[in-house]
């Protein structure tokens, strides 16, 4: 898909003005307009690899768009001279938890899940937050994994860009404060105290409503309708 001028394609066949934004983008410029307008410094985790970045209020897009892709591309000659980094390695949308569960339960591990994929092998991982607030222990720990390993990235973050908010979205807002906690804790390990003095760790308001509001947001400012 790359190179295809899909903007000019959309505008052409439905007759209007087409915006282009990425997810990320959208999810944080919608957070700020909606909830913290008073913050003009914000990075929206959206799960694994894609966080949003406002910057002096301005989402920070870089050359193509992309910025905030927070992972290293691994290879052997990098493993071999730097050992393992797979905590910058890009994850799946729901950060493994899916996968993690199934491996421990294949292990013979205990938990209420076990339910969920028997017998057509089939697990969300709104399967897991469930099971996590109704004190699944296997859901809790894999959950508490997840969001340790992930606080290593807006860790990098936060000592590069000093926000004053982070937001925790991407569907993630849904396993409550059981992975916020765990989350905040590898921020404290990983990142300078003074980067983090008056952080704010939060969770996404607008949920998996974030995307469509942000990407109606933009592009009303950059469409304006009296167009």
């Amino acid at each position: 898909y790359i190179s295809i001028p899909l903007k000019k394609y959309l505008e052409d066949k439905f007759k209007l003005p087409v915006v282009i934004e990425n997810d990320a983008n959208a999810c944080v410029w919608a957070e700020y307009l909606c909830n913290f307008p008073k913050n003009n410094n914000i990075i929206y985790l959206f799960s694994g690899v894609g966080c949003g970045l406002l910057i002096n209020g301005s989402v920070l897009r870089g050359k193509n768009g992309a910025a905030g892709e927070v992972f290293i591309n691994q290879s052997k000659v990098m493993t071999s001279y730097l050992g393992d980094f797979s905590f910058l390695k890009p994850w799946p949308l729901d950060l493994g938890v899916v996968k993690r569960v199934k491996e421990l339960i294949a292990l013979g591990k205990n938990t209420s899940l076990i339910k969920n994929i028997s017998p057509t092998g089939t697990l969300k991982i709104e399967d897991v937050f469930r099971a996590a607030r109704n004190k699944d222990k296997l859901s809790k720990d894999v959950l508490k994994e997840a969001a340790f390993s992930l606080g290593i990235k807006p860790s990098l973050l936060i000592n590069l860009f000093n926000p004053e908010i982070v937001i925790v979205g991407g569907g993630f807002e849904e396993a409550g404060n059981l992975f916020l906690d765990e989350l905040n804790r590898a921020v404290k390990e990983f990142s300078f105290s003074e980067m983090r003095g008056n952080l704010k760790i939060v969770l996404s308001k607008l949920g998996r409503s974030a995307t469509s509001l942000g990407a109606a947001l933009i592009a009303v400012e950059e469409k304006p309708l009296h167009q």
